[in-house]
């Protein structure tokens, strides 16, 4: 499936995600999420190890769209829960599930 990594995420007023770094405020992509999660520790086995370290890879070498196969997705979703809390967790789930993000605001 292909992914759209420059999107971004959404708090619960409707406004793009910011945060705080080295004194100035940025609005990270969905691209940097995804790559929070692939490098999180959540396990020790070391297939999982490889896999979430190729899926870094992936998102790595790309700045605005990847194609990633169900394993990967999965295997992100799995880690998913244990990375982030619901606000973000929600939104991303339903983005590795091929939808829509539910928080961006239509028009």
């Amino acid at each position: 499936m292909k992914i759209d990594l420059t999107q971004n995420l959404y708090d619960t007023a409707g406004n793009k995600l910011t945060v705080r770094e080295n004194d100035q405020v940025i609005t990270p992509e969905l691209r940097i999420f995804l790559k929070n999660i692939a490098l999180s520790e959540t396990e020790d086995s070391k297939d999982n190890k490889d896999t979430d370290f190729n899926i870094f890879l992936e998102l790595n070498n790309t700045n605005k769209e990847v194609e990633l196969d169900n394993k990967k997705i999965v295997r992100l979703q799995e880690k998913l829960h244990k990375v982030y809390g619901i606000l973000i967790y929600g939104q991303i789930n339903a983005i590795l599930e091929g939808k829509e993000n539910p928080l961006v605001k239509t028009k």
